[in-house]
């Protein structure tokens, strides 16, 4: 009779440090949208390449539309973390979103285009609802919208 006990406790193992290295990644991008959306309006995106690593984008806008920060995540690993883009600050949201801007190297174009377009939709959800709630009610709004609309990690 094989002794297959030790390989069970190596996955078994494995299993748990992979868990706790994706909750770590978890809470990192958590804290990233949170501070970001205390900047302004943010949207967030994931995208996946079929042979290249995925990224995440997520972009804040203040109130004149225009970007006052973005982070991005690229990679395959639970040890890649946000690092800002300073290149897409005080970009209009409408350019980023309709590929009126050229993007600087090493950021993931669809990833920032479709952050940019989920914040549009939310940003014109809160103008809708601004109208006929108030701004307090709209803004509450928004974040649960956008939060929503971000990737699920």
């Amino acid at each position: 009779m094989t002794n297959w006990f030790p390989g069970v406790l190596v996955f078994a193992v494995l299993w748990a440090v992979q868990y706790a290295l994706t909750l770590i990644q978890a809470r990192h991008y958590l804290a990233v949208v949170r501070e970001l959306r205390g900047m302004g309006a943010t949207g967030c995106a994931l995208v996946k390449g079929r042979f290249s690593p995925g990224a995440v984008a997520v972009v804040a806008a203040g109130r004149d539309g225009r970007i006052v920060a973005a982070r991005q995540m690229r990679g395959v690993s639970v040890f890649a973390r946000f690092t800002p883009v300073p290149g897409l600050t005080g970009i209009d949201v409408t350019l980023l979103a309709d590929d009126g801007v050229e993007l600087p190297a090493g950021v993931s174009a669809r990833a920032f285009r479709e952050a940019a377009r989920n914040l549009l939709r939310a940003m014109s959800h809160q103008h809708a609802s601004d109208d006929s709630t108030g701004a307090r009610g709209g803004a509450e709004r928004l974040e649960t919208r956008v939060q929503a609309g971000g990737p699920e990690l």
